[in-house]
């Protein structure tokens, strides 16, 4: 089965390249996600994923779940 990780308002994050994630590959990057939003300079993933800087990337993970993948 594949999975992405979708945000509260809706949007979902799938990996780059196209290719399937597992769950818990989907957990691992989530979780890696949370962690650069800590960190006060954000990360190349945070940028990476949602393409531009938006003012709190905390809030924006916070609520974010892992579904089975709509596309499959």
């Amino acid at each position: 089965m594949s999975f992405v990780i979708q945000l509260s308002d809706g949007r979902v994050i799938i990996p780059g390249d196209g290719s399937p994630w597992t769950e818990h590959e989907a957990q691992e990057f989530l979780a890696e996600l949370r962690r650069q939003a800590e960190n006060d300079d954000g990360g190349d993933d945070l940028i990476d994923v949602f393409d531009f800087v938006i003012e709190d990337y905390s809030r924006a993970l916070s609520d974010a779940s892992i579904i089975h993948d709509p596309r499959h």
